[in-house]
């Protein structure tokens, strides 16, 4: 897989094919490396954003992993993954929800509510669910996810944070307002655990907070947040960045309101 890593996928391509064959060869139509080697080639399209491509192989290797390990196997669940993230580059929301909620039946019976794969499940079907405009369903889901979190501080879940964001924006489309800040603000809090200060996803966080106290007409506490960005984009950025010049922007605002 290193030129895969590489990123040189005209060479890596060329030896996925070369293994394919010697495997079949070697092994037989049906050996779970056959498999594997499908799924690896399938991956590798679709990180060149070759999604029809990689639909079509990830579909033999499902069909092959299904029939040789099980429809609960990781290795088929992992397969299942790469079918519902091919889905959502191609835009197809409906056909990634199907198979997202496919996989989290499979895994809460198999591993359980809690289990970080679940959860990691959830959070992607909320995201699902706010490409589709179903906030309220984004919602329930989000805080079932972020509820398992809460209950097992032991467990390590990854990044926590995009999960607690990604339900606050589905308040935010929803129009409530209150409850997208009370996320938004918990999200930020853990992003400055791990994240540096001055990174921009931390930044635009910053700023959806700031926009959500204007919302519900704290308009000090919201300039008090815009200084603070403005300050650090003038400093890593520029004062002519089209960032700083936004945030500027905003701070007149408000300052126009009071």
């Amino acid at each position: 897989k290193s030129f895969h890593r590489n990123s040189e996928y005209h060479h890596a391509l060329e030896f996925y094919h070369r293994a394919l064959l010697g495997r079949k060869e070697a092994l037989g139509e049906k050996h779970p490396s056959v498999f594997s080697t499908l799924h690896d080639m399938a991956e590798l399209y679709s990180d060149q954003e070759e999604c029809s491509e990689a639909a079509n192989i990830y579909q033999l290797a499902l069909a092959g992993r299904q029939e040789t390990l099980g429809s609960k196997h990781p290795s088929t669940l992992s397969t299942m993954h790469g079918i519902a993230n091919c889905y959502m580059q191609q835009k197809k929301h409906t056909k990634a929800l199907e198979t997202f909620q496919q996989l989290f039946t499979i895994r809460t019976t198999a591993l359980g509510y809690s289990h970080p794969a679940t959860v990691s499940t959830m959070h992607e079907i909320v995201c699902v669910c706010c490409e589709l405009a179903e906030y309220d369903k984004a919602i329930e889901m989000g805080l079932q996810a972020l509820r398992r979190i809460e209950e097992n501080p032991d467990r390590e879940y990854g990044s926590s944070f995009s999960l607690s964001l990604k339900v606050g924006e589905a308040y935010l489309k929803n129009n409530q307002y209150a409850a997208s800040l009370e996320h938004y603000e918990c999200g930020l809090n853990l992003m400055k655990k791990s994240l540096d200060k001055t990174d921009p996803s931390v930044l635009t966080t910053m700023a959806n907070v700031a926009m959500l106290y204007e919302k519900l007409e704290r308009s000090e506490e919201a300039l008090e947040l815009y200084l603070t960005i403005l300050a650090v984009r003038e400093r890593e950025l520029s004062v002519s960045h089209p960032a700083t010049i936004r945030t500027m922007e905003m701070v007149a605002q408000i300052y126009a309101k009071l």
